[in-house]
């Protein structure tokens, strides 16, 4: 079984590590994450984050269709998929 505590402290090392890349940030970023979810912390890192931000976004990416082994976190890989595929339902 994985052990997923082991897994997000290894990619958050990971993040603290990545060049151009504040404490700030990744504060501002773990607060909108667990205030409101997924899908607002990464429009938050890709609109407010800059640079920094999207170095951020893009390793979470990468992150969550591996985590947890067989259940991945990011079913198919599409960040945006369950938004956009809501939007056309209601539009």
């Amino acid at each position: 079984m994985q052990n997923l505590d082991m897994e997000c402290a290894k990619c958050g090392r990971e993040l603290a590590q990545l060049d151009k890349v504040d404490e700030k940030i990744l504060a501002s970023a773990l607060s909108v994450l667990e205030e409101q979810g997924v899908y607002a912390c990464f429009l938050f890192l890709n609109a407010q984050g800059k640079e920094a931000g999207r170095k951020v976004s893009n390793k979470l990416a990468s992150f969550l269709p591996k985590v947890p082994e067989g259940s991945p976190g990011l079913g198919n890989g599409d960040l945006f998929c369950c938004a956009s595929s809501a939007r056309r339902r209601s539009g």
